[in-house]
């Protein structure tokens, strides 16, 4: 299981923002409890303190405001799982392959074998799975989304995306799909790479789509602007939190994990930051003429403040 938490002084403090920290459970043979990973991939944060900095050895809890934002559930494969800790029928879904299986969680978290949920459609491929509000949302490639309860009754809730901001007839070398839960709402972020060149000798080729559910009309509805929120998209993790918290972070952005490729300069230079994009969407241009543009975190700043302790902590 691993966890993103934001952490942010208690009240009088004289720096109010917060930050996003990332814990999973250790495992056995690395004979440690907890391991604070990479806010948005799987990489843990180096062992040298020297080369972090931006870690304190040691953080007093009592000193700090301390809220959940994010929890994923793991197998020992790359496969996108949701978990429903509902306490009449505690259950695990998860895509094996573009399709979609379905296991009762039994004693001590014990998972028994999974069975297939037979697909509404039959050409129908699975690519990300959700728990909201206690029922199962999956999403297919072409946007069209099903809900199954307790029950394992699956109906379709949202018909294919017709109007994508996007036209189709561009070319799009990577193309992923996460499903978000941003303070009540469920929405769907859509990533597309038009190169397979490191993005960040390219960064024009990133774009983003960004679409909420409308569940009473059983579609997905182009979002223009995301206000004061900030998404989250990384390779184990998906959620949002409100600019207002993070000062120096700008709202109406998404931060994305995006790993350099083997030609990329950046790869030979382990800094916490030189993979985390950030999509901002109406970041050029003024009034009607503002466009999107996206920047790597390459070198710190204040839009990297969000994943930063700040420097006035003392270590221990």
């Amino acid at each position: 299981m691993r966890v993103v938490y934001h952490v942010a002084p208690q009240p009088p403090a004289s720096n109010s923002r917060g930050w996003l920290v990332k814990v999973t459970e250790g495992e056995a043979l690395l004979h440690k409890t907890h391991i604070m990973l990479h806010p948005l991939s799987e990489t843990p944060f180096p062992k040298n303190p020297v080369a972090n900095p931006l870690l304190p050895k040691e953080l007093n809890l009592h000193d700090f405001r301390v809220s959940e934002l994010s929890r994923t559930y793991h197998t020992p494969y790359t496969f996108p799982v949701a978990v429903s800790l509902n306490s009449d029928c505690p259950a695990l879904m998860m895509i094996v392959e573009g399709k979609l299986y379905h296991c009762k969680l039994g004693v001590d978290g014990e998972i028994p074998k999974c069975k297939e949920i037979e697909s509404l459609i039959s050409s129908i491929k699975y690519v990300d799975v959700i728990c909201h509000e206690g029922k199962f949302y999956v999403v297919s490639v072409d946007g069209r989304t099903v809900v199954v309860d307790s029950s394992l009754t699956a109906k379709m809730i949202a018909t294919p995306i017709s109007a994508p901001v996007i036209p189709r007839s561009v070319p799009a070398c990577i193309r992923k799909r996460y499903l978000v839960e941003s303070f009540g709402e469920l929405l769907l972020v859509i990533y597309l790479a038009t190169t397979t060149e490191c993005r960040h000798l390219s960064e024009l080729g990133v774009t983003f789509e960004i679409f909420k559910l409308n569940a009473a009309e059983k579609q997905w509805v182009e979002m223009a602007t995301l206000d004061d929120r900030i998404l989250f998209v990384g390779e184990d993790s998906c959620f949002s939190v409100l600019a207002r918290d993070f000062p120096g972070c700008k709202g109406n952005c998404i931060y994305f994990y995006d790993p350099c490729s083997r030609r990329c300069k950046y790869r030979s230079q382990p800094r916490i930051f030189s993979n985390i994009g950030v999509f901002d969407i109406d970041g050029g241009g003024s009034g009607s003429n503002r466009s999107p543009r996206v920047y790597f975190l390459d070198d710190g700043g204040d839009s990297a403040n969000i994943f930063c302790l700040p420097q006035d902590l003392a270590l221990a």
